[in-house]
């Protein structure tokens, strides 16, 4: 038997490290489970692209200015690129679902406090499940489906996005964020196209509804269909569509937005002070210009990351994004004053 190339080995080594990461993941009872995944599905990533580097031929060694000599670490071992110089050579476009995916994990890897785990996870579950699949496709693209993880890894009992209360609880864990993660989410992704942001390459959204219809030996229990690969009519019957979650309807139309009244009690919970729809919120938008001002000539001119205009009910809607932002900025007395024009005042205890 031929000895295999030196590539594949590596790749095995890759593949060993991402089925790790899912393994500590999905263990109910670990501890620091999110930062052990992210730490191995980042090795993962990297020996993954060392496996791409090899088997391509290109010299991943970093060198000094003058492109003979090789840079060496302290105990003389020769440098060679990180994950985030070899995303380039993976992803060749920066702006790639996939690689912005990657490069928010690597971020966030500096970020992450054990203690605050359980209330990371829930934010971010939904760029985990990306970073996995991408992961998986693009080891089936490069070398082959046999080569893939699809045959080990299997969907693991889970009830956080099942429940009723699911809506609730993430909006409670983004309001518990520790302030540095939160800024750093809220100011990588105001980085990021709109496009970027909801492709399932760098944030996967699932919707799970019971299948009712009669079975066949064929069936999975779970089937997985992809956005881009539904019809435009069933797109749009999508985005009004109800999803059924124990026996209950729940209308998902209008998802993640908020009248002026919800964003003012929503601030209002994470901040020190009082925050009112009336005032303070009408003084908020004007500050950022989020909106026109009521009777415009186009009231659709707003900015899409917070706001926008809703033809249906002839209103202003406005997006999680913009109590985050509220809520990150009105944590102090000076802060709220410079930006509202208005001294705060502070809740009863």
């Amino acid at each position: 038997m031929s000895r295999r190339h030196r590539y594949w080995q590596v790749l095995q080594t890759a593949k060993r490290e991402a089925l790790l990461a899912v393994d500590l993941y999905n263990r109910p009872f670990a501890h620091r489970y999110l930062e052990a995944h992210v730490i191995h599905m980042h090795l993962a990533w990297l020996y993954l692209a060392q496996a791409i580097l090899i088997r391509d031929g290109v010299d991943f060694r970093y060198r000094h200015e003058d492109g003979r000599h090789f840079k060496r670490a302290p105990d003389g071992d020769i440098l060679v690129w990180d994950l985030a110089r070899s995303l380039t050579h993976l992803f060749p476009d920066a702006n790639d679902p996939a690689r912005r995916n990657v490069e928010f994990f690597i971020q966030l890897r500096n970020k992450i406090e054990h203690r605050h785990t359980e209330v990371i996870e829930a934010v971010v579950a939904g760029k985990i499940q990306s970073n996995v699949l991408n992961f998986e496709n693009k080891v089936a693209e490069q070398f082959g489906a046999a080569e893939g993880l699809s045959q080990i890894l299997r969907l693991p009992i889970f009830l956080s996005s099942l429940t009723s209360d699911a809506t609730q609880a993430i909006k409670r864990a983004h309001q518990l964020l520790p302030v540095k993660v939160r800024n750093f989410i809220r100011t990588y992704e105001e980085e990021i196209p709109q496009e970027i942001r909801s492709h399932p390459n760098y944030e996967l959204r699932l919707y799970l509804m019971p299948k009712t219809s009669a079975r066949t030996d064929a069936d999975a229990a779970i089937e997985f269909v992809r956005a881009t690969d539904l019809t435009d009519e069933q797109k749009r019957a999508l985005d009004r569509a109800q999803v059924i979650i124990r026996d209950k309807v729940v209308e998902v139309s209008n998802r993640n937005r908020h009248k002026p009244k919800a964003v003012a009690a929503a601030v209002e919970n994470t901040i020190p002070f009082v925050f009112r729809a009336a005032t303070h919120h009408v003084r908020a938008w004007q500050h950022f210009h989020v909106r026109p001002a009521t009777g415009a000539k186009d009231p659709k001119a707003t900015d899409p990351r917070y706001c926008v205009w809703d033809e249906a009910h002839q209103d202003y809607v406005y997006f999680d994004a913009w109590i985050e932002k509220l809520a990150t900025e009105l944590q102090t007395a000076e802060a709220f004053e410079s930006l509202i024009g208005l001294k705060p005042t502070p809740k009863k205890s």
